[in-house]
């Protein structure tokens, strides 16, 4: 992947129903990579205009708005996601 993917294509990707409420399971996925170290997975989904939604900003790990772009490009570097979180 070499770009953000957008939320709708997120849920059909993962084959659930789209949800307009998508804040909680990435602020879940958002708290598991700061806790982890990791860079915010998160950072790596965008609305329609291609632009994280408005709670990005101060979301877990710190994430801001403003270093958005820095983010995005951690997180493709970052070579150390596991294939499955841990339960």
């Amino acid at each position: 992947m070499d770009e953000p993917i957008r939320y709708k294509s997120l849920f059909d990707r993962a084959g659930v129903p789209f949800s307009q409420d998508c804040g909680p399971p990435l602020a879940e996925i958002a708290e598991w990579c700061a806790d982890s170290g990791y860079p915010p997975f998160h950072a790596l989904v965008v609305n329609q205009s291609g632009e994280p939604k408005f709670n990005y900003d101060g979301s877990a790990g710190g994430c801001r708005l403003d270093d958005w772009c820095n983010e995005v490009r951690s997180c493709i570097a970052f070579d150390g996601y596991p294939e499955r979180i841990p339960d």
